[in-house]
């Protein structure tokens, strides 16, 4: 997984493309916190179509979207993915950064604090 600041400079754009049209098309206000491999280093019209699997964050809730981009001549291309098996679950632990306050109010109260992990939820 790459992390926001890891995402390779040509690959950038266009996963904020794919984030603004799920959130347009969703209702959602995500915001892109990395994303899960594979990586591609550019989306052209030669390697399109490309599946983005976007680590996003809203809030409390992080998530793994699948989207896959197609660039044309006239423009961009966007589809959402079913969530294929994958190790990566669609609902996912906050990272480091973007965890929900609750976790770090609970840690400031306690010495530790024991959260189960189950089929990929939290």
């Amino acid at each position: 997984m790459l992390t926001r600041e890891e995402i390779p400079p040509d690959l950038e754009p266009t996963a904020e493309r794919a984030l603004a049209w799920l959130n347009a098309d969703q209702g959602t206000d995500f915001t892109l916190t990395g994303l899960a491999e594979p990586i591609v280093e550019q989306i052209t019209p030669d390697t399109s179509p490309v599946t983005l699997n976007l680590i996003l964050c809203d809030g409390d809730i992080c998530a793994r979207k699948d989207i896959e981009v197609s660039q044309k001549k006239q423009g961009w291309s966007f589809t959402m993915r079913e969530n294929e098996d994958s190790e990566i679950p669609p609902l996912l632990d906050p990272p480091k950064g973007h965890r929900t306050a609750w976790i770090d109010d609970q840690l400031k109260k306690h010495d530790f604090i024991l959260l189960l992990f189950y089929r990929g939820r939290w």
